[in-house]
């Protein structure tokens, strides 16, 4: 299976330097410039993966990743020169799957985009994970407490996957990010984010605690 990829990259020489690197992984590439290029693009096809710049003429990064969520089942990996962690926190908040720092190394894009391909990948085996009234469809990709759809980003629900196959393994905060976004950088605050985001969304639906912080550890399932 060949998978196909979108590049939203304005500087020409970065977007054939990622565009080269997933045809070496064997990963059709489709480039575009702008952020309009983008919606079109977006509306009338269907990608597995994305690599979005947020400083993009006419409609911004920012602008399109809320249009992606909206209509695509894309994995989505910006890659930007901006490097405050609150915009790293507010992007990760609004569905994006990983974030790279420009300047980057070539190996860790490589890397990071294997990483989502495989959970890709993962989401395609039909199965049905269960704990108490949480439970994960891996053929559709969707999570449900107590039969209520939960709306999770791709992230939180790898992340989900994860705890609910093994719900006695306590994982550490490596473990789970090596395991959802590839190799660790010592970003502890970024599985942080994620962890938090997904027990408010289950504490909407329920008091009861799903997910215990293991102090030294990391986090598992209750």
């Amino acid at each position: 299976m060949q998978y196909e990829a979108l590049i939203i990259e304005d500087d020409i020489d970065i977007a054939h330097i990622l565009s080269l690197t997933l045809t070496k992984m064997n990963i059709k590439a489709h480039i575009v410039y702008s952020g309009l290029e983008a919606q079109a693009c977006i509306e009338k096809n269907t990608y597995d993966l994305i690599l979005l710049d947020l400083m993009l003429p006419e409609v911004t990064g920012e602008e399109i990743l809320p249009i992606i969520k909206a209509n695509t089942n894309s994995k989505i990996i910006v890659i930007s020169a901006k490097v405050d962690i609150e915009e790293k926190v507010h992007l990760l908040h609004k569905g994006a799957d990983d974030y790279i720092t420009k300047p980057f190394d070539i190996k860790e894009v490589a890397a990071r985009v294997a990483v989502q391909l495989r959970n890709l990948e993962h989401h395609k085996n039909p199965e049905v994970l269960v704990w108490k009234d949480l439970r994960l469809d891996l053929t559709k990709h969707q999570a449900y407490i107590k039969n209520i759809e939960m709306n999770l980003t791709n992230t939180e629900y790898d992340i989900l996957t994860l705890l609910m196959s093994q719900p006695e393994n306590a994982f550490s905060k490596q473990k789970i990010y090596e395991k959802v976004q590839g190799i660790y950088f010592g970003d502890d605050n970024t599985i942080n984010v994620h962890i938090s985001n997904i027990r408010k969304k289950i504490s909407k639906h329920t008091n009861e605690t799903y997910i215990k912080t293991v102090w030294g550890i990391g986090f598992m399932l209750i």
